[in-house]
């Protein structure tokens, strides 16, 4: 509808930088490919790339808690707010629902992240979410990451991205 929404719960979601710039990444994702985001996998996906958005804004600004995400809004009474999760994979720790699969994703974009930059991770991001489609999975989601990289870098980074995405069953 062209306008972004924020809650007024206990602590307003729009003073959380984490929240802005994430609610800002889905009409990022929409406006690049409307209408794609159906499906269980694709879903969490769509909450994961918006999660590490909001995450690596986040980390350019401090390294106060680095692996947490809505770092004001939420991770108190209110709300548990989310964080990375390093040691889940693909698909055994699936649990059917966008907000607590989306971690395996924004932490392995996180993890790609930390090896080869903030920019070139979203550069491949953005790229990728051109053939997101509806009812993809998150192994559809690495295979257009390597795609990019391959478009974008000329497969410059495809070696790191290949061990992170193999590390998280991804590959």
């Amino acid at each position: 509808q062209g306008n972004l929404k924020f809650g007024d719960g206990d602590v307003d979601d729009a003073e959380d930088a984490d929240v802005i710039v994430h609610e800002y990444a889905h009409a990022i994702s929409h406006c690049i490919n409307p209408f794609s985001n159906y499906g269980d996998q694709r879903e969490a996906i769509e909450e994961g790339l918006c999660d590490f958005f909001a995450l690596a804004y986040s980390r350019d600004i401090s390294d106060y808690q680095r692996n947490l995400i809505f770092n004001w809004d939420g991770h108190n009474e209110f709300w548990v707010g989310r964080e990375l999760t390093y040691s889940r994979t693909y698909p055994s720790d699936l649990e059917g629902d966008k907000y607590d699969d989306a971690p395996i994703w924004t932490s392995t974009l996180a993890d790609i992240s930390d090896n080869v930059g903030r920019d070139v991770t979203e550069k491949l991001l953005i790229n990728s979410i051109y053939s997101y489609f509806v009812g993809m999975t998150m192994l559809d989601a690495g295979t257009l990451l390597l795609q990019s990289d391959t478009f974008l870098f000329d497969s410059e980074h495809s070696e790191i991205i290949s061990i992170v995405l193999c590390k998280r069953g991804l590959y």
